[in-house]
């Protein structure tokens, strides 16, 4: 079972997926490329050499869409949830943000490797500012205004997709994974049988 947890910077994504794979015996935690500050640094730098500094977002999409599907692929078939910390929600909301749309990929990644749940934690932009400026975990891509477009990106495109769950990132961490666990609970028997 394939369960993608998204939302904007500073939501809770790491708590909930922490606490989750500890409830979910034999879950596996998938983090693609976004959160390897190394990896994008790598790429960026691997763009500049090869003169192709204007297209180093386009190249860390592509080695983020590679990461996703190759993780789904080898974990698509297995017995034991697979917990996405980010997936297609993610990618559609950065490319839009950045100019870089393409809806033939956000569809294929919906239709062709489809997540089974998906987790929307919602979050006022103004919230995930401030976490992000008190924990010092800011990046350049997380300015006031990607925020602004972020926290409403992503609960437009929950609205838009089966099985899309929003979470209130406001709540207690508590709240948000009890309501997140029963979610799971009732897509899948042989899981609620495990906690």
């Amino acid at each position: 079972m394939i369960i993608s947890i998204s939302g904007v910077d500073g939501a809770g994504k790491s708590t909930l997926i922490s606490s989750l794979a500890e409830a979910l015996s034999g879950s596996k935690v998938v983090a693609p490329l976004f959160t390897d500050r190394e990896r994008i640094r790598s790429i960026g730098e691997a763009a500049e050499v090869m003169g192709a500094a204007s297209k180093k977002q386009e190249l860390i999409y592509f080695d983020y869409l590679a990461g996703m599907i190759g993780a789904y692929l080898k974990h698509k078939d297995g017995d034991d949830p697979i917990l996405f910390d980010r997936y297609s929600i993610d990618f559609s909301v950065n490319q839009a943000f950045f100019g870089t749309v393409r809806p033939r990929v956000d569809e294929a990644l919906r239709m062709k490797y489809p997540a089974d749940i998906e987790f929307v934690i919602s979050l006022p932009w103004e919230v995930a500012s401030d976490r992000l400026t008190r924990r010092n975990d800011r990046t350049s891509r997380e300015t006031d205004l990607f925020l602004k477009y972020a926290a409403s990106a992503f609960l437009e495109a929950s609205r838009s997709r089966d099985r899309c769950f929003v979470l209130d990132g406001c709540a207690p961490a508590d709240e948000v994974f009890n309501s997140a666990l029963r979610v799971i609970k009732c897509f899948s028997k042989s899981l609620a049988d495990r906690t």
